[in-house]
C-alpha cells in the first residue's frame, strides 16, 4: 500500500507534512515511479500542480495510480480568494514581482483548485473529488487532520503552523469591486471549496471511488503520442495529431526559445468536399489563436487518400505557461466540421534553454498573458 499527498501549492501543505512526517516515512523523491510500498511510507509532491496533462503530473508519473485502491491519494484545498492572495505574497517574497495585488488579480492563477483537480464544470465536482481517498480543508485543518488520522489509522496530532506569510496593507484595501471580481474569477473554485467544507463538517461526506479512482480523469486527459479522430463522417477524419520539437515525437516540456511543431495526419474519402485542416491554441481555457492550412497550389480540395500537414509556432511567441492544442478538419465556407481531435494535447512551455537574449529582457516577474513576442529594440539620443 502507498499513500500519496497531492500537495496543491499554498494550501498549508508544509504544516500538513509536519504531521505526516510523524505518521509515515515521508518520501520526497519523485523521480522514480510510484511503487507498491509498505503502509508506513507516504509520497508527497506538487506534481507540477496537475493531476494529468504534463510529464510532471501525478497520473503521468505512474498510470498505476489509476484504478488502484492500494494507492491512496489525499489532498487539501483552501478558500479560493485566500489561496490566490497567499500565492501573490509568495511571489512577492520569492521573485522580483512588482505588480500590486489588484494588478496581479488580473492574471490567471495556475494553481487554482479547478485546474489542479481537473474540474472544468460544476457537474464534475462530485466525481472528481471522489477520486481522492481524503480531501481536507486548510481553513479547518485541525478537524481535517483528525479525520485523516482516523482514515489512515494513526494517532491524531496537533498541527504546527509553518511559514505564515507576511502581508502588507494591500490585502485589506482591496475595493468591493476588486473582491467581487475575484469571487467571480473563482466561482467554480468556490463551489469546489464548499463541497469539501460540507464533507469535513459531516453534512455530506465524500465517498471514495476506490477501484475506480481517477479513471474518469485518465479517460478525459489521455495524452498519448497520437490523438485519434472519431471517424464520424464519410468526408474526412483525423488519423493522428501530436506536437513535437521537430526532431522527434517529443512530449515536452518545450523551451520558449525553440519552435513548437504541430503535426496532423488525416484521411479524405470525398474529394469533392472542401477539407481545411486547422490548429487551435488555448491558454487559460481561452482561444489564443486558430490557424488553418491552405494548399500552396491555390486549390481548396484534397485528393482522396491520406495526407499529413504540419505547422510551426515560432520561438518566443508563446509565454512560459501551459497550453492546450486542438486539431480539426473543416469546410470553411459554409463552416462544417468533419472531425476534431478527441482530446486536447497539452504543451508545457518553460524558460529559455540557453542564456541567449530572450523576450524577457530584464523583466523581473512572469509575463502576464499568453504571448511572448521578441521585439527588436533600438535606442537613439540627441547629441548634447
Amino acid at each position: 500500500m502507498a499513500y500519496i499527498f497531492y500537495h496543491i501549492p499554498k494550501t498549508a501543505g508544509t504544516s500538513v507534512k509536519r504531521v505526516l512526517n510523524k505518521w509515515f516515512v515521508l518520501e520526497r523523491e519523485l523521480a522514480r515511479p510510484v511503487k507498491s510500498r509498505p503502509g508506513t511510507v507516504c509520497m508527497t509532491g506538487h506534481y507540477g500542480g496537475r493531476l494529468a496533462g504534463t510529464n510532471a503530473s501525478l497520473l503521468s508519473r505512474d498510470s498505476r495510480v489509476v484504478g488502484n485502491p492500494d494507492v491512496k491519494v489525499f489532498t487539501f484545498v483552501r478558500d479560493p480568494v485566500s489561496h490566490f492572495i497567499s500565492y501573490y505574497y509568495h511571489q512577492m517574497r520569492h521573485s522580483n514581482l512588482t505588480l500590486s495585488l489588484a494588478e496581479f488579480s488580473q492574471r490567471a492563477f495556475e494553481f487554482s483548485l479547478s485546474k489542479t483537480l481537473n474540474i472544468k464544470h460544476e457537474e464534475e465536482i462530485e466525481e472528481r473529488l471522489s477520486n481522492f481517498f481524503f480531501v481536507g480543508l486548510t481553513e479547518d485543518i485541525e478537524s481535517s487532520i483528525a479525520l485523516l488520522a482516523e482514515r489512515v489509522g494513526k494517532p491524531p496530532l496537533a498541527v504546527p503552523k509553518e511559514r505564515v506569510g507576511i502581508r502588507d496593507e494591500q490585502v485589506t484595501t482591496l475595493s468591493d469591486a476588486e473582491l467581487e471580481m475575484l469571487e467571480k474569477k473563482f466561482a467554480l473554485d468556490r463551489k469546489i471549496f464548499d463541497r469539501v467544507r460540507r464533507s469535513i463538517s459531516g453534512e455530506a461526506p465524500l465517498v471514495w471511488k476506490g477501484a475506480d479512482q481517477f479513471r474518469d480523469i485518465a479517460a478525459k486527459t489521455a495524452n498519448p503520442p497520437t490523438s485519434i479522430g472519431k471517424k464520424e463522417t464519410a468526408v474526412a477524419f483525423i488519423d493522428e495529431f501530436y506536437v513535437s520539437d521537430g526532431a522527434s515525437n517529443f512530449s515536452g516540456p518545450f523551451a520558449c526559445d525553440k519552435p513548437l511543431h504541430l503535426h496532423l495526419t488525416f484521411t479524405v474519402h470525398d474529394a469533392s468536399q472542401r477539407v481545411q485542416p486547422a490548429f487551435r491554441v488555448c491558454w487559460n481555457e481561452q482561444t489564443v489563436f486558430t490557424v488553418g492550412y491552405t494548399p500552396g497550389d491555390g486549390s481548396d480540395r484534397f485528393a482522396e487518400g491520406t495526407h499529413t500537414v504540419s505547422a510551426v509556432i515560432p520561438p518566443h511567441l508563446l509565454n512560459i505557461s501551459q497550453y492546450e492544442l486542438e486539431a480539426s478538419l473543416c469546410d470553411p465556407d459554409p463552416v462544417q466540421r468533419w472531425d476534431i481531435s478527441e482530446s486536447l494535447v497539452t504543451a508545457e512551455i518553460v524558460p529559455p534553454s540557453s542564456d541567449q537574449p530572450s523576450a524577457a529582457g530584464d523583466w523581473k516577474s512572469p509575463f502576464p498573458g499568453p504571448i511572448r513576442p521578441l521585439l527588436a529594440w533600438q535606442k537613439s539620443a540627441k547629441p548634447q
